[in-house]
């Protein structure tokens, strides 16, 4: 039996609009991240499905890890971004979203072993088409109607420019695209038919496939108007969040203002108590010193008082004897003026 393989790479992703799709393409890493799950306009998803999705991110050494961040692959999207030469243009297509999906009659019968298997080796192909360091992300979604891998892609050169028409030149492209990688799966022990099947159809059989043809472009509206509101309910989500943060932030600088006042206050009274005890000190110092200064002078005027009492003893005695020799001269001479 053969069985389709659908392979689209219509839609552009441009700058703005990167951390919408890998919200929608990582869908389960984000509701383990932030604890709830995003609204979705396609019906077909069926969110307690979604931790059954594997998301895989470019570990940055030419393989692939489990994701467990959506910053794992911005970070890394911007890091393949850098090495762009020149300055990336504000409309510049920096990613191409694509999406493979096996025949729904094959996913019937061999079931979801058998649909990783398959993805596998169609992610095999991409790799190897792409390139792998150019494979940012890639996520296999079971929580939708028919299981299918979302692929980004992101368009560098080897010589470093931002490309997309490297790889889609013409639609010419794309079908030979589409041609190798049936070949690739049939290689692969997956019987791919020769009829070329967009992402559009959602795993319809073959007969049923036409019918659906038309709602190609309904589609692609229909995933951009999800996009769109991812990023507005993303963007409302992280105004909540920010004013959150915004309030700890201002509860924080009150706290922090009341506790530098009180560290002020603190440091005022310290410092006046400083101030208050060196003045003291000074005061305590310049009294000792005045008393050590009278002490001192007290000690002088003793000593002058006593040398001058002694001063003063010693010219009464000089009078005292001197008074007693006159005395004693004129005593002689009253006692022997005869003889001389």
């Amino acid at each position: 039996m053969e069985y389709t393989i659908s392979f689209d790479a219509s839609l552009k992703i441009k700058k703005g609009q990167e951390k919408g799709y890998i919200n929608h393409l990582a869908r389960d890493v984000f509701d383990k991240e932030n604890g709830y799950s995003l609204q979705h306009s396609n019906e077909n998803i069926n969110s307690k499905l979604t931790n059954e999705n594997q998301t895989f991110v470019n570990d940055g050494n030419g393989g692939f890890k489990e994701m467990e961040s959506i910053k794992e692959a911005t970070d890394y999207l911007d890091k393949r971004l850098g090495t762009v030469k020149k300055k990336l243009r504000k409309d510049a297509v920096i990613a191409r979203p694509l999406v493979i999906q096996l025949d729904k009659a094959y996913v019937e019968k061999y079931g979801e072993s058998g649909v990783i298997n398959g993805l596998n080796y169609a992610f095999d192909w991409v790799t190897t088409e792409f390139g792998v360091d150019n494979i940012v992300c890639a996520s296999l979604h079971m929580d939708e109607t028919n299981p299918h891998m979302h692929i980004m892609f992101t368009p560098v050169t080897e010589d470093g420019r931002l490309s997309q028409t490297d790889w889609f030149k013409s639609p010419a492209t794309l079908r030979k695209q589409h041609d190798d990688l049936r070949k690739h799966m049939q290689d692969n022990d997956y019987n791919a038919t020769n009829q070329r099947v967009t992402g559009g159809r959602k795993g319809l059989p073959i007969t049923e496939y036409k019918m659906f043809m038309t709602m190609q472009d309904k589609i692609t509206e229909l995933v951009d108007r999800e996009l769109e509101l991812v990023d507005k309910e993303i963007a409302l989500k992280g105004r909540k969040i920010d004013l959150d943060e915004r309030t700890k932030e201002l509860d924080t600088l009150a706290l922090e203002i009341e506790l530098k006042g009180k560290e002020k206050a603190q440091r005022v009274v310290d410092e006046a108590e400083k101030r208050a005890e060196a003045i003291l000190r000074d005061a305590q110092q310049r009294a000792d010193d005045i008393e050590e200064k009278a002490k001192m002078d007290a000690k002088r005027l003793r000593a002058g008082a006593t040398a001058l009492g002694n001063k003063t003893n010693n010219i009464a005695n000089n009078a005292n004897e001197m008074i007693q020799q006159s005395k004693r001269g004129r005593d002689a001479e009253m006692r022997f003026g005869d003889l001389f």
